[in-house]
């Protein structure tokens, strides 16, 4: 996470948000952990390299956002697999894979947000504050 090098009583409320969307990544990595598991299967996927970003914030929240929207992506080809084979023992993970989704799909849309008040702020007279 880089909730740490977001500073200032501005950001408190964004370092808070990237905290729980954090939190939330660890409870969708156990999920998925399980039914790997259950299954006895592999991960297909490589895990991605964060790499280092320096502020300001846009390039941090950008970065997330590409992260996200990716996410996204994803997500969405596995549920429409799931839902291709259509078989019923697989239900519970794809009601799973649905909810990540739907939170994923809320991460994008909160970075969204945070973007716009930063590009705002930044032709304001509040450079560089997200509020």
């Amino acid at each position: 996470t880089y909730s740490h090098y977001i500073f200032g009583l501005c950001s408190i409320s964004l370092q808070k948000h990237l905290v729980d969307h954090r939190n939330e990544e660890d409870k969708h990595i156990t999920t998925l952990q399980r039914y790997l598991m259950s299954l006895r299967a592999e991960p297909l996927v490589k895990r991605l390299e964060i790499p280092v970003i320096e502020p300001p914030i846009t390039n941090i929240l950008l970065l997330d956002f590409e992260l996200e929207k990716s996410a996204v992506k994803n997500y969405s080809e596995a549920v429409a697999a799931l839902e291709e084979i259509g078989d019923a023992q697989f239900t519970a993970l794809r009601v799973d894979l649905e909810n990540i989704l739907v939170q994923e799909q809320e991460h994008t849309h909160d970075l969204m947000q945070w973007l716009r008040t930063e590009v705002s702020s930044n032709e304001g007279d509040a450079k560089g504050k997200i509020c």
